[in-house]
């Protein structure tokens, strides 16, 4: 009897201790699994240089490394693993620090290229290392330095260098771009708003200075409805307005280049010029101006047809027997004469709409034919 007792009683001695073990050990696994969700973030900072990892069955392998202060967005939680958003690789979840949200996607395009960087390649951003894999990448390329490519990973601008990498072209990445851009100095905030808003509507992307030499440079991709904005001076309206309708400004006086007042849209370096809107600027002139349309002050009540024939070249020996005949020299002298004399060569399109009264030209325009 005593002997049963005994037996029983170290039965329920291995059942408490089993139990509780158990109980303890949940408990344990409970709290840790609650630690890596409550430390989790949808974008996080590498707190020290670490390895990346890779699932291969049940195993993890170093597959990489990734170096501290690199920004990455994640997408999942695998055990004590967060999956960098996007790919297959992982980061122990100590390694990583909740930060705020950063807008590392840019608001330039990608180029129709992608940049195959071989494995074991390093990735920088601004001079410091951010991340290097044991794998090939193949990245779409968001900007072309003369010896680096930036390009994105993980919704991250990072740069690598042109030497180490090909450039492979991609065909369905086509996009509509900028190619002129209209440049504002907002001079007056009487009927200004109304703009404003129109652009909102219309969902213009606004330039910063760099943004606008680095695309004339061909160095970055814009899209097609991009305004580069000037202030001379901030105003409480004017802050209100930036804020209200999210616009990017750039002041007069910290510009590098300078943007005397035009009535064209910049294209290249050489014709760095602006559109002056001031309290008499209407909106429909406005609406011209993003268009690049030229503003008609003298408006044509007659129209020159000049009509051609013949063409030869008595350099090389050419001979016309024509009764209408003009030299190939001639010619280019009579189109310099229209250029320099700031003439307007119209389309037939233009030509037919003018003669049925639906559209206005300049009085200096002539047709060729």
């Amino acid at each position: 009897m005593r002997k049963g007792m005994i037996f029983a009683s170290i039965g329920l001695a291995v059942v408490f201790i089993t139990g509780g073990t158990y109980f303890f050990w949940n408990k344990q696994k409970a709290s840790k699994e609650k630690e890596i969700s409550d430390h989790y973030a949808s974008t996080m900072r590498v707190t020290e240089d670490t390895v990346l990892w890779q699932r291969v069955g049940d195993k993890w392998e170093e597959s990489g490394e990734v170096y501290q202060n690199t920004i990455l967005s994640f997408e999942d939680i695998v055990g004590e693993y967060y999956q960098i958003q996007g790919t297959d690789y992982f980061v122990f979840f100590d390694k990583v620090d909740a930060t705020s949200s950063v807008d590392t996607s840019s608001k330039n395009l990608l180029f129709p290229e992608d940049a195959k960087i071989p494995a074991n390649t390093t990735l920088w951003e601004q001079g410091e290392k951010r991340l290097k894999v044991d794998q090939e990448l193949q990245l779409p390329i968001i900007e072309k330095q003369e010896e680096i490519l930036k390009v994105l990973l993980n919704e991250e601008v990072l740069e690598v260098k042109k030497e180490e990498v090909e450039v492979i072209p991609v065909e369905e990445r086509q996009q509509e771009t900028l190619e002129k851009v209209s440049i504002f100095l907002l001079k007056e905030e009487e009927n200004l708003e109304e703009k404003l808003a129109l652009l909102q509507e219309r969902e213009y992307t606004y330039l910063t200075e760099e943004d606008l030499l680095l695309h004339l440079g061909k160095h970055r991709l814009y899209p097609k409805n991009s305004v580069m904005l000037i202030i001379e001076e901030e105003s409480d309206t004017l802050r209100e307005w930036i804020e209200k309708y999210h616009l990017t400004v750039n002041l007069k006086e910290e510009l590098i280049q300078t943007y005397p007042a035009g009535d064209q849209q910049v294209s290249t370096l050489d014709n760095l010029t602006s559109y002056e809107v001031d309290k008499a600027t209407t909106l429909e002139r406005f609406q011209d101006m993003l268009e690049g349309k030229k503003e008609i002050r003298d408006v044509a009540t007659s129209i020159a047809v000049l009509n051609y024939h013949f063409f030869y070249n008595p350099e090389t020996g050419e001979e016309c027997n024509e009764s209408i005949c003009l030299s190939v020299q001639n010619f280019e002298e009579q189109l310099k004469y229209l250029q320099d004399n700031g003439y307007q060569t119209l389309t037939m399109k233009e030509f037919n709409d003018w003669m049925d009264g639906k559209i206005e030209l300049p009085k200096k325009s002539v047709l060729l034919t």
